[in-house]
């Protein structure tokens, strides 16, 4: 019992260096009531100290959903990234496919710098994918185009060596 008060009073301490604050409240560490359950208790305290941190983070990169698909001509890519202007989108060659990489501009600072945020669903600032192709996919050919909120880039197939050739 006692490493386990040892280990609430330094995630407190923790909590205290870093928020400048008293966890819990201000409520002293208390020794684990011998009529409760040590694991309930545990779990109740931890609960009131993540609470006082506040909501958990979440990531700040992303990576954005994508619909590929394929015809004879060409592979087909459309990716959602709302929010994102043309200016904040780069498409780069990697080894095999292309990699994207998008930023979002922070709508709040834009509109009202000295603003304190209330409520934001969506704090995601980065959006970043790899895509990888096939090997017959012209890659350097590739074309990007932005509207809407969705990046659309058609990759055109390169003439495929080896094919077997119909002949008419």
């Amino acid at each position: 019992m006692i490493d386990i008060d040892n280990t609430i009073e330094g995630v407190e301490q923790l909590y205290r260096s870093i928020t400048g604050t008293a966890p819990l409240n201000g409520a002293p560490t208390d020794v684990i009531p011998p009529e409760r359950d040590p694991v309930q208790y545990i779990e109740a305290q931890m609960d009131r100290l993540l609470s006082a941190l506040g909501p958990p983070q979440a990531p700040r990169t992303a990576s954005p959903p994508m619909t590929l698909w394929e015809t004879e001509q060409a592979y087909v890519a459309v990716l959602d990234l709302p929010g994102v202007a043309r200016e904040g989108v780069k498409v780069s060659l990697a080894a095999g496919g292309l990699i994207v990489n998008a930023l979002r501009a922070n709508p709040v600072s834009e509109r009202a710098p000295a603003a304190r945020v209330l409520h934001q669903d969506q704090p995601i600032a980065a959006y970043a994918r790899h895509i990888a192709f096939p090997a017959d996919a012209a890659l350097e050919q590739v074309e990007a185009k932005m509207q809407d909120g969705s990046l659309t880039l058609r990759v055109p197939r390169a003439a495929a060596q080896g094919r077997n050739i119909e002949v008419h």
